[in-house]
């Protein structure tokens, strides 16, 4: 089994870390989205992720976009087949702050 390489250790990328650490919370407006999916653990567990991504202040914008795009892909027909799917994929809906 190959070993793991030792870890970079630097106080630049420490000092990043602790200017850019932050509580991330998850603004209850995502709620219906998360509630229409919450039945499917995988697929709750994605969006889960995908939201606190979306959450945090310092948001990086190319992880988001690469997994927001397959994430609709997939995940459109929940949303649709559910009661209250059309009215939460309306676009106004998917303003961030």
């Amino acid at each position: 089994m190959p070993s793991q390489p030792p870890p970079i250790v630097s106080k630049a990328l420490e000092a990043n870390f602790q200017q850019t650490a932050s509580t991330v919370e998850i603004s209850p407006r995502w709620r219906p989205l998360q509630e229409v999916v919450a039945r499917y653990q995988g697929l709750a567990s994605r969006l889960e992720h995908l939201l606190y991504e979306i959450s945090h202040p310092y948001r990086n914008w190319q992880l988001i976009i690469s997994e927001l795009r397959p994430f609709v892909l997939k995940n459109f027909s929940h949303y649709l087949s559910h009661e209250q799917g059309p009215d939460l994929l309306r676009p106004v809906q998917f303003h961030l702050p």
